[in-house]
């Protein structure tokens, strides 16, 4: 996975383990990316596998769902207290 080094990535895809990531608005840091990932099928499936551990451990469909539940449950709660109001 290429991905643009922003804040929103911290913490959660790691240049070299997971990703690669570039420069925003850096064509040429990307080209570059995209040409390692090409001639490097190894590289490929290493940060792929490692990327796909990562969503399993912290995405895992139940916990997931889990943590919707929770976020609807408080506003529908919010919600009901303003109304009472």
């Amino acid at each position: 996975m290429i991905c643009t080094d922003t804040e929103g990535q911290i913490g959660v895809l790691e240049d070299g383990v997971n990703s690669i990531r570039v420069p925003p608005r850096d064509e040429v840091a990307l080209r570059r990316a995209i040409e390692r990932l090409w001639g490097d099928p190894e590289l490929c499936s290493r940060l792929g596998a490692s990327g796909r551990r990562l969503v399993e451990e912290r995405y895992d469909k139940h916990q997931t769902v889990q943590r919707f539940a929770t976020v609807i449950r408080q506003v529908t709660d919010e919600r009901a207290v303003s109304r009472r109001v």
